[in-house]
């Protein structure tokens, strides 16, 4: 009995390995997502420093804005303290 749509042929050893054939053929064609040895790190790339966390009082939080606000350029937070750090180590700062 040949059902309806079919051709009633029962696949074989010739077209099954040309479906085959197919299907690994198309995976050498394709190119790897990634080479070896290449995989990218996630987040922010390295900058050659080392990161410092630094919580000030209130008081001290203020005190920085304000030198902040008489910076002609204005800057940020971290780039102020590095500033501020840069001119006290020049100057030597207080010796214990």
């Amino acid at each position: 009995m040949v059902r309806a749509g079919s051709s009633g042929e029962t696949p074989g050893p010739v077209r099954l390995a040309i479906a085959a054939g197919l299907t690994f053929r198309y995976q050498n064609v394709m190119a790897p997502s990634r080479l070896f040895g290449t995989k990218k790190k996630m987040g922010r790339p390295r900058v050659g420093s080392t990161s410092i966390n630094v919580r000030l009082p209130p008081d001290e939080l203020t005190a920085l804005d304000a030198w902040i606000a008489k910076q002609p350029d204005k800057p940020s937070r971290p780039e102020a303290l590095r500033r501020l750090a840069k001119i006290a180590l020049a100057k030597g700062g207080r010796k214990p």
